[in-house]
């Protein structure tokens, strides 16, 4: 977790590796190669379309693997940490979620249904989202000059990424004042 900017002076080797690290605490399963794979798709579109933000966007927070609770047992009413959008930029009143899939359009519905489930899961869980909006992007990474709307959801290309920034950004890119206690929040609820 950082801001946008500390994420575009990463090199691809220090991003996976920081990306590799966090792995092993949100994850008992090992990292397979496919998800490998993916954090450097991710990256590779990120640096070339975040760069393309202005200063004051580039100071919201990011962060990637972001863990939501999946479901609380019957029995225990422990929660259990099942679900992990890909990437979540936020400021101090809006979330914007982003869920990469290494394809072209059309988009499959169920990809959008997912993002949505973690818009949800982030809105019953987070107590500090009745205060904020957020919204999500289904990003098909072998897409270009792509949008199509679904419900809550916007499936895009890359190349839209700063668009839908500024978009969802647009009222307020204050920097979230506390963003460690942001993401742990979610636990103490």
């Amino acid at each position: 977790m950082g801001t946008i900017d500390e994420l575009l002076s990463l090199n691809r080797r220090q991003f996976l590796d920081a990306m590799k690290a966090g792995n092993s605490t949100v994850s008992a399963y090992p990292l397979e190669q496919s998800q490998y794979k993916a954090w450097r798709d991710e990256f590779r579109h990120l640096r070339v379309q975040l760069a393309k933000l202005r200063a004051e966007y580039r100071k919201l927070h990011i962060a990637f693997e972001y863990a939501l609770p999946g479901h609380s047992d019957k029995n225990t009413g422990v929660v259990e940490y099942e679900k992990r959008p890909d990437i979540i930029i936020f400021s101090e009143r809006q979330v914007l979620i982003l869920e990469f899939k290494q394809r072209e359009p059309p988009p499959y519905e169920g990809f959008a249904k997912e993002t949505r489930g973690y818009l949800r899961l982030l809105e019953k869980w987070h107590p500090k989202m009745p205060r904020m909006t957020a919204k999500g992007a289904l990003v098909l990474t072998k897409a270009q000059d792509f949008g199509k709307r679904f419900p809550r959801v916007k499936a895009i290309s890359p190349d839209r990424i700063p668009a839908i920034i500024r978009n969802v950004f647009c009222n307020s890119h204050t920097p979230c004042a506390d963003p460690s206690r942001w993401l742990s929040s979610i636990e103490q609820n």
